[in-house]
């Protein structure tokens, strides 16, 4: 029986040999066996290789047939990106509406004008439920104003 240690900060490529192997070599440089530790060391260094490239290579082929916005997850995952907040402006409505981000979003007035063509008039519920309907994972338009924005406010 042999008795394997994991730790939360192992990387997810690590396997019970490749630890063993480090073990082994921690032990021959603890014990002064510096031509032992030198080929452990190499063997450790081809095997983390090794085994890194392939846990990649399996991930990337895992995600070759899945949509763009799964892909970009994983990938961002695997790199250590954070997401962004759900709710970016939380901090704004905080500090100028009392935490209501209904209220922050209401506060907006719309510009007062003598005559308006018929033609240029847009129900308030129309452009309500069309903004509604905004993917946020899709690239803003050439006024560079982020689309979860244009959603929630």
């Amino acid at each position: 029986m042999i008795t394997v240690k994991r730790h939360s900060s192992d990387k997810p490529w690590m396997t019970d040999w490749y630890r063993r192997l480090i073990r082994c070599r921690q032990n021959a440089l603890r014990n002064g066996q510096h031509v032992r530790y030198k080929s452990l060391r190499n063997q450790v260094q081809r095997l983390t290789k090794q085994l890194r490239r392939k846990f990649y290579a399996h991930k990337m082929e895992s995600l070759r047939n899945s949509d763009s916005r799964k892909w970009w997850q994983s990938v961002k995952q695997i790199i250590g990106i954070q997401a962004k907040s759900s709710q970016p402006l939380t901090g704004l409505a905080n500090h100028v509406c009392d935490g209501s981000l209904q209220t922050l979003a209401d506060d907006a007035a719309p510009p007062q004008a003598d005559f308006i063509p018929a033609e240029f008039i847009i129900d308030q519920p129309d452009v309500k439920r069309s903004l509604s309907k905004i993917n946020v994972h899709k690239a803003p338009g050439p006024d560079g104003i982020p689309n979860w924005v244009l959603r929630d406010f």
